[in-house]
């Protein structure tokens, strides 16, 4: 009897080493995920930054060229107002440059537009994917933490069995004499 306990303790003992060791390989596992995770974030938030950046400097650009636009349109009207009683050959030749000008920057505000709103959507994307990416590295930690405290837990179980173990083994080892009488008695 005494050796079924004995074989019964080892096996419980042997059991939670086994879930020990498997605890600490999905630690590990987790933490390199989780270490790579991180770098993506870092890299994604990186391009979000430089796309960012290039969206701003677009969208000035686009004001200047806008503002350009609208200071000839400014002269135009004002050359079309004037043009009553002169000469039309010289104003017509203004005219037609100014409007060749404004037709150009018109050209060139609708292709920063779409431009704008092509990277504006990747832009949307890439938050997109790092918003996905964190939440993801959130729960990796979270696991995390419940493995951790599962191992502490784990731990705790087998010094506490292990340290029985020895009592129970020493209390029989003392006793055997005095449970050997009792049993012949």
């Amino acid at each position: 009897m005494p050796a079924e306990k004995d074989s019964k303790t080892n096996v419980i003992i042997i059991i939670i080493q086994i879930n020990k060791v498997n605890v600490e390989s999905q630690n590990i596992k987790l933490k390199n995920k989780l270490e790579l995770m991180n770098e993506e974030i870092t890299k994604l938030e990186d391009d979000y930054n430089k796309k960012y950046q290039r969206i701003k400097t677009n969208h000035k650009a686009f004001e200047k060229k806008q503002l350009k636009m609208d200071k000839l349109n400014k002269e135009y009207g004002e050359l079309m107002k004037n043009k009553n009683g002169e000469d039309e050959g010289e104003f017509e030749v203004v005219i037609d440059k100014l409007q060749f000008k404004i037709r150009k920057l018109r050209k060139e505000i609708r292709n920063k537009e779409a431009e704008w709103l092509a990277k504006k959507q990747e832009l949307a994307k890439k938050k997109s994917i790092y918003n996905n990416i964190s939440e993801e590295c959130g729960d990796k930690r979270s696991k995390k933490m419940i493995l951790v405290h599962k191992k502490l837990r784990l731990n705790s179980n087998y010094k506490i069995k292990k340290y029985y173990t020895k009592l129970f083994k020493i209390f029989f080892n003392q006793n055997l004499d005095v449970i050997l009488m009792i049993i012949e008695y």
